[in-house]
Order: structure tokens, then C-alpha cells, then sequence
């Protein structure tokens, strides 16, 4: 990181690799080990700015990239970006913007894929009432997916927060929202280590989520939440089936 009078610059290099073997062939089966081993190698890096002294407007910008690769044909590499702004004006009411861009192309044995994914979150904080705050604003989607029901393109989704300031420590909170949750390679290998070569994968739609409870301030270093959520799912995905054991890469 490195700071100017105006501006808090950062960056950061990352490398990961996680790596296994595949299972579930007879005991006493003549296998080859090196057959059997998958590889993930992840290279990220990004770069972010942010206004140094809080004041009236304050924003983050954050662009990265990252490439994945698997030890057979797999590969995805994703490009994304982010900003969060935040502008105030009187009587504590605030202007919010939360825009989020995400790139994906996706190369395997069989296709090649390129998917884009953009949301949008602009919203309106004010308070109506003492100890009373409220945001209403919406989630604008754009994606080249094409979900189950046959749709896609432009999405927009409700978002309203309520919260009620019970006592010092304790806070209320109500929220209706619904998005759309990116799901890529870099996400489900995340999740599943054994993931087969070649899957169809398609962002979830949050059609709608409600979400309550309430958030307690223990002490200056805890603070812990109670609460539930109920969401509407369209587009989700399982996990049926893995590679084949004795032949992973399918070749």
C-alpha cells in the first residue's frame, strides 16, 4: 500500500495451488498415481484506490484478474471490477452506488465459453423517525447467461433495509433484496475439488430474499448476529457425478 494526501493506493500479487488425487477405484487396482492427480493454480493480482480522509463522498475502486488452471484442459480467466461510493447529505441521508463487473472466459476440451455478468446497486439511506433508518433502492442485472426459464439479459430486483436502534448494543434489522450470485469455475472448484471437465454453469438468480434479526455489540472487539433468511432460487446447481476414477482427464 502507499498513501498521497487525497488518495490510499494498494495492490496485490497471489498465487495458489491446491492439488489431489482422485479416488473411489477396487483397492488392489494397478492405477498410475500421476493419472489420478489434479492440480488448481490460481494467479490473481489487483490494484485499488480510496479517498484517504473520510469527508462528505467517499469511494473504492478495485480492478483485478485472475487465471485459473486445472492439470488436464480446464482453464478460466476472469477480469472484475469494483466500486463502492457513498455521498452524504443533511439530516444523515445518504446516496449509494455499488457497481460490480465480472469477465469470464472459460477454454475446456470441448468449448469455449465467454460469459460477462453486471450488477448495479444504487440506493437512498435516510431516517424517517428516531432511531429508525431505512434504505430503499434496487439491483439491476446484466448477463449473457441464459437461465432455466428461458430468460436473461436485463434483471431488477427490490432492495429495502430497515433497521430499529432497540437500545445502544442492539439493532434490528429487516431486509427484502434478490440478485444474481456468480458461479464459475473459480467459485465451484472452491466448492468441489472433483468437478468434471466440460460443465455447463449458469449464475443463480436470487429471485428474492428476506432476511431478519438482530445484531448485538458485545464490546468494542464482538459482536455477533441472530437472525433468518429465506431466499427464492431460480437456475441452482448440484453435484451428480465425478470423472472418471481410473481415467480422470478423459483422455
Amino acid at each position: 500500500n502507499t498513501a498521497t494526501d487525497a488518495a490510499l493506493l494498494g495492490g496485490e500479487i497471489n498465487y495458489l495451488n491446491r492439488r489431489g488425487y482422485f479416488y473411489g477405484y477396487t483397492p488392489g487396482t494397478d492405477v498410475s498415481r500421476d493419472l489420478l492427480k489434479q492440480v488448481y493454480q490460481t494467479s490473481s493480482a489487483n490494484v485499488s484506490v480510496e479517498n484517504r480522509k473520510k469527508g462528505q463522498m467517499n469511494y473504492r475502486l478495485e480492478g483485478g484478474y485472475s487465471r485459473l488452471t486445472d492439470a488436464y484442459v480446464s482453464s478460466e480467466s476472469e477480469w472484475a471490477a469494483t466500486f463502492d461510493g457513498t455521498y452524504s447529505l443533511k439530516q444523515g441521508r445518504q446516496l449509494s452506488l455499488l457497481a460490480e463487473l465480472f469477465f469470464i472466459g472459460r477454454q475446456d476440451s470441448l468449448f469455449n465459453q465467454n460469459r460477462n455478468l453486471i450488477r448495479l446497486q444504487p440506493a437512498y439511506t435516510f431516517s424517517p423517525y428516531d432511531k429508525i433508518t431505512l434504505t430503499a433502492g434496487f439491483n439491476a442485472v446484466i448477463t449473457n447467461d441464459t437461465f432455466v426459464d428461458g430468460t436473461g439479459g436485463v434483471k431488477l430486483f427490490p432492495h429495502v433495509k430497515g433497521e430499529y436502534q432497540a437500545t445502544d448494543r442492539v439493532v434490528a434489522y429487516v431486509l427484502l433484496t434478490g440478485n444474481v450470485d456468480k458461479v464459475s469455475m473459480h467459485t465451484v472448484t472452491g466448492e468441489n475439488f472433483w468437478l468434471d471437465a466440460n460443465q455447463a454453469m449458469v449464475h443463480t438468480e436470487r429471485a428474492i430474499q428476506v432476511d431478519g434479526g438482530i445484531r448485538v455489540a458485545a464490546g468494542s472487539r464482538f459482536n455477533t448476529r441472530l437472525g433468518v433468511s429465506l431466499a427464492s432460487l431460480k437456475s441452482p446447481y448440484f453435484y451428480t457425478s465425478i470423472r472418471d476414477p481410473y481415467n480422470p482427464s478423459g483422455v
